[in-house]
C-alpha cells in the first residue's frame, strides 16, 4: 500500500489484523525487513518527500512508536473538527528515514514462471543529493507473493 501525504519516508513491516486497543494497532506477521510476503500481510509504505522543503520528519519519534487519529472533536481549526490523537507503539515498524528531505522509490517487478510460482517485486528507495543528484539507496527489500496462476 503505497502513500505520501506525510513528507518523510517510513515502511511497515507485513501486517494483517489488528490489536483491540483505541489505535487498532496493526499486527506484524514478520520482523524481516529484507523479505516480505504480501500473501501473508500488506505493508505500508509513505513516500512522501520527493520535493517538498516542508518536511515532517523532525517530529517523528525515535522509539517505535506513532500518532493515530481515533476521533474528531467538537472544536474546530478553521471550517474542520479537531483530530484527537492516541500515541501508540509501533511494533509494525520496519524503516523510517529520520534523515533525508528528498527521495523516491524504484520498483523492479518480476512476474515470475509457473516453475518457481512466485512473483516478486524490489523495491529500492534512494536520496539524491549534490549537484548533479548523487543517487544513495536508504531502504531496500523484496515484496514477494504466490502467482495466482499456479497450483500449490
Amino acid at each position: 500500500m503505497l502513500s505520501g501525504h506525510e513528507h518523510y519516508y517510513e515502511r511497515s513491516l507485513p501486517v494483517r489484523g489488528t490489536l483491540p486497543n483505541e489505535a487498532r494497532t496493526p499486527v506484524p506477521v514478520s520482523t524481516r525487513t529484507d523479505v516480505a510476503d504480501t500473501g501473508k500481510g500488506t505493508v505500508h509504505m509513505i513516500i512522501g518527500n520527493g520535493g517538498n522543503f516542508a518536511t515532517t520528519q523532525d517530529a517523528l519519534f525515535e522509539e517505535p512508536k506513532g500518532r493515530v487519529v481515533v476521533d474528531l472533536g467538537k472544536e474546530t481549526e478553521g471550517r474542520h473538527r479537531k483530530a484527537v490523537f492516541v500515541t501508540e507503539d509501533a511494533p509494525w515498524r520496519a524503516v523510517q528515514d529520520r534523515v533525508h528531505t528528498h527521495g523516491f522509490a524504484a520498483f523492479d517487478v518480476d512476474p515470475g514462471d509457473t516453475r518457481t510460482g512466485r512473483t516478486r517485486m524490489r523495491v529500492t528507495y534512494y536520496t539524491f543529493d549534490g549537484p548533479y543528484g548523487d543517487l544513495t539507496p536508504v531502504d531496500t527489500f523484496t515484496l514477494e507473493r504466490p502467482r495466482g496462476d499456479v497450483r500449490h
